[in-house]
């Protein structure tokens, strides 16, 4: 019998692609996605490491320190740019911004599980809120 991590492991490998279109703005939704891809392969670390690191921690004291790991982690990506008007500007790279926004994603998904908010739910979430900012930028906002 398959361990629950290689039976997840195996659906989060299938290859299944849906591909829908929108011929007006050239987006392609990819079916199951990539940030599902990526909640779930979170998903096995985090329950990895509740069961050990974080066996006898209360779930609002695991919650906070994955928030506080976000920021800090933003803050660590913040640092790869030339955000400080003071200091002699020097171009951001994108390998270090993309190792930084790694680390962030990682702490954003932990975040997401501890809440239990979905991909689903976090989707239907930002369309909301991106129809909403396009309405304010129509609207001189």
């Amino acid at each position: 019998m398959k361990s629950k991590e290689e039976v997840i492991k195996m659906e989060i490998e299938k290859p299944s692609v849906i591909i829908l279109s929108s011929p007006e703005d050239d987006i392609v939704y990819r079916e199951p996605d990539r940030l599902e891809h990526m909640y779930d392969l979170q998903k096995i670390l985090q329950n990895r490491m509740i069961a050990t690191k974080y066996k006898d921690v209360p779930k609002q004291t695991v919650t906070n320190t994955m928030f506080l790991a976000l920021v800090a982690e933003t803050m660590e990506l913040l640092e790869e740019t030339a955000w400080k008007p003071w200091k002699e500007q020097v171009l951001f790279t994108k390998p270090p911004c993309l190792k930084e926004l790694a680390d962030v994603m990682h702490f954003f998904l932990a975040v997401m599980i501890q809440l239990n908010i979905t991909p689903e739910e976090l989707f239907n979430e930002y369309i909301k809120k991106n129809e909403e900012n396009h309405k304010r930028q129509n609207e001189g906002y």
